[in-house]
């Protein structure tokens, strides 16, 4: 593989190369192996962040689910547990950000979301 360099940069190569003693050849692999693990590093950090947004994600589908059944089981009275699902409701619909109008794209890229919206507005007694 052949990298174009930029005269700068063979330079500052050079001048590295003669500081430390060593080839513009093995200053060019260092240089690439620190730049390799450093993107590595971005990658296993992004891929970690996205990791950690899909279990947030889950767990709070499993919150609204617990939510739901305290409700359902509680002694509160049926317009009681109504207003209790509109609250669920709104709150999913801040952190899903649940379209106002139907989008059945949207409903087919969030299939347990819109799942976990119609069990709560069909629980209501309006």
């Amino acid at each position: 593989m052949e990298l174009k360099l930029t005269d700068e940069t063979v330079k500052q190569l050079q001048e590295i190369a003669e500081i430390k003693d060593i080839s513009v050849n093995e200053v060019a692999s260092k240089v690439l192996d620190l730049y390799s693990k450093n993107y590595l590093n971005m990658v296993k950090d992004a891929r970690t962040a996205a990791d950690n947004a899909i279990k947030r994600y889950d767990k709070s589908l499993k919150w609204f689910n617990n939510e739901y059944e305290k409700i359902l089981y509680s002694g509160l009275s049926e317009e009681q547990k109504s207003r209790e699902y509109a609250s669920l409701m709104t709150e999913m619909e801040k952190v899903y950000n649940i379209p106002i109008l139907k989008d059945l794209t949207w409903e087919k890229e969030n299939k347990a979301v819109i799942a976990m919206y119609r069990k709560l507005s069909m629980s209501r007694k309006l």
